[in-house]
């Protein structure tokens, strides 16, 4: 990933002077990709990959713990056709 964010990095003026825009195909779909692209003020578009692993975060009360484990970061995992089950118009 990091070749491919290079060449962007490289040509980024030359970029935003036409759009903030863009498209990558699924593949690109991972944070090492992403994460570099948005600190330039780009906004890309994804496929989601169908293995694509979604959970909401959680922001509830932490238990107290005394064992071993680490503190809940996700709620539950989501499942995409319930996204666009719910009468929602997006598509995803």
């Amino acid at each position: 990933m990091e070749h491919y964010v290079n060449i962007i990095k490289k040509n980024i003026n030359s970029i935003l002077s036409y759009t903030r825009y863009l498209a990558a195909d699924g593949y690109f779909m991972k944070s090492s990709f992403t994460e570099p692209l948005l600190e330039l003020k780009l906004h890309v578009i994804n496929r989601m990959r169908p293995d694509a692993d979604l959970s909401y975060l959680y922001n509830g009360a932490q238990k107290s713990r005394v064992g071993k484990g680490i503190s809940a970061q996700a709620s539950h995992r989501t499942v995409l056709e319930t996204l666009t089950s719910h009468g929602s118009s997006h598509s995803v």
